[in-house]
């Protein structure tokens, strides 16, 4: 019995320190903060990051914001098929893209994305990324410049809707570019009376 329990100690004590091990290996990933500045991080070392969008949340593991957030240069970002047809809802603002990733859908499982209050849904901070097979639902603000989408770097749009509504009258858009936009296949605005 003594035999047994110490064995049990020695196996505990070995995933211990295997554990350990694994933190102290994590890849560092560059991201950067809301004022643009880099912040080094090891995203490997946090369980709930990953680039698989699980859920429909604003934030937190398993969103939209969070995936982006924990992506590296590079990386593409990936849906569950549980979310075909449902609206991502962003509470929060936009969601800030700061580094080269790229969300590409395919024809059969678009993602639609709705900014509810203030918008853009994303913008383009800096990095070449491209955007595929995505639905856009820009804020009803009055007078905003980009209200579904600002780009500040190099984007390359492929079939992506982006709605506004038709209700809203004077100055602002639906895009605003500041840097390099390609648009490609059937990218188009259309404007609707309700999302």
């Amino acid at each position: 019995m003594k035999n047994k329990i110490l064995l049990s100690a020695q196996m505990i004590i070995l995933i211990f320190v295997s554990c350990s091990w694994c933190k102290g290996q994590c890849a560092l990933h560059i991201n950067y903060d809301t004022a643009g500045n880099r912040v080094y991080r090891g995203n490997g070392c946090d369980p709930t990051c990953s680039l698989l969008v699980t859920n429909t949340n604003d934030d937190g593991a398993g969103s939209l914001r969070k995936a982006i957030a924990c992506a590296a240069e590079g990386d593409t970002i990936l849906f569950s098929p549980a979310l075909i047809g449902q609206f991502i809802i962003l509470t929060n603002g936009a969601v800030n893209v700061n580094k080269s990733i790229n969300i590409l859908q395919n024809g059969i499982s678009i993602i639609k994305v709705k900014a509810d209050g203030l918008g853009p849904v994303l913008e383009f901070v800096s990095g070449q990324s491209k955007l595929r097979h995505t639905y856009l639902f820009g804020s009803n603000e009055v007078g905003k410049d980009g209200r579904a989408l600002i780009n500040r770097d190099d984007l390359t749009l492929e079939n992506v809707h982006l709605y506004d509504a038709e209700h809203l009258v004077g100055s602002g858009s639906t895009i605003t570019n500041y840097g390099n936009l390609m648009i490609e296949g059937n990218t188009k605005v259309i404007v609707q009376a309700t999302f």
